[in-house]
Parts: C-alpha cells; structure tokens; sequence
C-alpha cells in the first residue's frame, strides 16, 4: 500500500504541476524509432489507475512501479495512436510503425523483463480474467 501512495503522489503531483509535456518526457522512453505525441489526459488516467491496480494487486517494490507505469503509459499511449488512425484519413494509418499485436506484445515483453516469475504469472491470471469478463454476456443462462 505504501508503493501504491508513493506512486499516486508523484504521479500527481507531476500531472498538476502544468507542465505534462516535460513529466510526458520523462515518463515515456525515447525511442529511435518514432518520437510520441504527449500522452492525453485519459491515457495519464488510466495507466495511474492500470499502474496502481498492478503494484497492490502483484506487490511491486518502488523500481517495478516506476518501470510498470512506463510501459503502460507507453502501451496506452500507442494504443490510442492505433485507435485515432483508425478514425483518421489513411495518411496517419501508413505512419505509424507499428499494429496492436505489436505493442501488445512490446508491453508483454516489458512486463516479463520488469516483473518476477510469479509476479508476470499473476499478471497473465488478471489480464485472463479481465478479458473474461469483457466476453461474458450480460444475460448468459448460468446467471439467471
């Protein structure tokens, strides 16, 4: 829980301070391959949210939380550059270097380096049943 806090307020504290553009630069590797756009507010939101789930739910020390809220904010972040293309004339289609099994594989791949073995098993239990309750009809017989 005291992960969970100290995560929070330095999260916080780096979202309120108005200047999202610097903390996005230090949140966000540089790569070689592409220069990212500042994260969006939700995006901001969610990997907070994604990124507090995993350190209570997995019990990550401060370093796994920090490199957890890195590659989900960069997860999010593409994957909402996918979403975006998909609405957008074909010419932001074609410039984008990567598809969604690609960067879902690139968090998977950040996740197995970040987190021990237990840990990233966990991780692939949640992601599971997650999606399982993404699948499951609302009116399914077993639940009548």
């Amino acid at each position: 829980m005291k992960n969970v806090l100290h995560l929070l307020i330095g999260f916080t504290c780096t979202v309120f301070s108005g200047n999202q553009a610097q903390a996005a630069t230090c949140a966000v590797p540089d790569t070689d391959e592409q220069t990212s756009p500042a994260p969006s507010a939700e995006c901001w939101a969610r990997s907070l949210k994604l990124t507090c789930y995993y350190t209570d739910a997995l019990r990550l020390n401060s370093i796994q939380a920090a490199a957890v809220k890195q590659a989900t904010l960069q997860e999010l972040q593409q994957l909402e550059q996918l979403s975006q293309a998909v609405l957008a004339p074909s010419d932001l289609s074609k410039s984008l270097a990567f598809t969604e099994s690609q960067v879902v594989a690139q968090y998977d791949a950040a996740m197995l380096r970040i987190l021990t073995p237990g840990q990233y098993n966990t991780f692939h239990l949640l992601q599971e049943r997650q999606a399982g309750l993404k699948l499951q009809p609302t009116d399914h017989i077993a639940r009548k």
